[in-house]
């Protein structure tokens, strides 16, 4: 039958190991993750409509859709079937199972595009605590830094609250945000620069780089935290490296386009889900929370001054 895991907000069964909480028997579950019957995906009538690529332009994952279900392929690792219902995915690995590397698929990539095709607001983002309390979340594409900055963070006395994904929802006067789980993941060489030695930290999986850091959970139950600010990070990868740190307000559309940039989205071809990410997160962009652009240099060296800026940025308009 599978055990039963909080993720977000949601109650999830799953044949597959997670690094999430189990919960108790008798939660109202909305997603059930069972292992295929076969040895692989039927992927005949999908239709392939889109692909994301990393930095080196590989695919990382790619969506087909057929009679409102999808098929989600991470080449080369997995292939998850979603039912038109969006409540059942099976999982085909497609070579030795390797059960760190599929909850890992499942979910810090998967799941929060799923949440979003059912309506919710999940961006690309980490956060944390602030010494006096107050939470705040980075937004950003994968390996703009998010997670080596939320580490970077926690040697000033900030504690962890996720580092890539976090639900958002828009309150009457403010904005609670969910994490998925409470984790840190990162490279070898960020690893070595911030925790000396990297105690606590565990493989993802023995084919994998990244390592992970889990906290002891303080409670069974996920709970959501008010944010404070949200920042930007910019300039995306690749672009030249910036001097100085700044951090600029965002305001408006500008804020909604860098909430939309920074979703995780499933069916890019829909309009119904287009229409309502882009309207959800003006919304949000309209709440009571400011929102900043935060530029800084990406060195090791220099993280004490993006802490320091964003600590006065905070004391005056945050």
């Amino acid at each position: 039958m599978g055990t039963i895991y909080e993720a977000f907000d949601q109650y999830l069964r799953s044949e597959l190991t997670l690094p999430l909480r189990p919960q108790e028997a008798g939660q109202r579950v909305s997603l059930e993750v069972t292992f295929g019957t076969a040895a692989a995906v039927d992927e005949s009538d999908f239709h392939w409509f889109n692909e994301w690529k990393a930095e080196d332009g590989a695919i990382s994952i790619a969506a087909a859709r057929k009679d409102g279900a999808y098929l989600i392929r991470f080449p080369g690792l997995a292939d998850f079937t979603i039912d038109a219902g969006l409540a059942v995915v099976q999982v085909f690995p497609v070579a030795a199972r390797d059960e760190g590397v599929l909850a890992h698929l499942l979910v810090d990539q998967l799941l929060p595009r799923l949440l979003n095709q059912r309506g919710r607001l999940v961006v690309h983002a980490s956060s944390v605590a602030l010494p006096d309390g107050r939470v705040i979340a980075f937004l950003g594409a994968t390996g703009q830094g998010k997670s080596t900055l939320a580490a970077a963070l926690m040697q000033y006395g900030c504690a962890l609250v996720t580092d890539d994904c976090l639900l958002l929802d828009c309150r009457q006067d403010h904005v609670l945000a969910l994490p998925a789980y409470h984790s840190l993941r990162l490279w070898p060489d960020s690893l070595a620069a911030l925790f000396r030695g990297g105690s606590g930290f565990l493989p993802i999986s023995p084919t994998m780089e990244k390592c992970q850091w889990i906290p002891p959970a303080t409670s069974d139950k996920a709970e959501g935290v008010r944010l404070a600010a949200v920042f930007a990070l910019s300039p995306p990868a690749g672009k030249a490296d910036p001097t100085q740190p700044r951090i600029e307000p965002l305001r408006g559309a500008e804020a909604t386009m860098a909430l939309v940039q920074s979703l995780f989205v499933l069916d890019i071809d829909s309009t119904a889900v287009v229409q309502g990410n882009v309207q959800q997160a003006a919304r949000l962009a309209a709440c009571p929370l400011p929102m900043f652009r935060l530029v800084y240099p990406r060195s090791y060296a220099r993280l004490n001054e993006v802490f320091d800026l964003i600590l006065t940025v905070m004391a005056t308009g945050g």
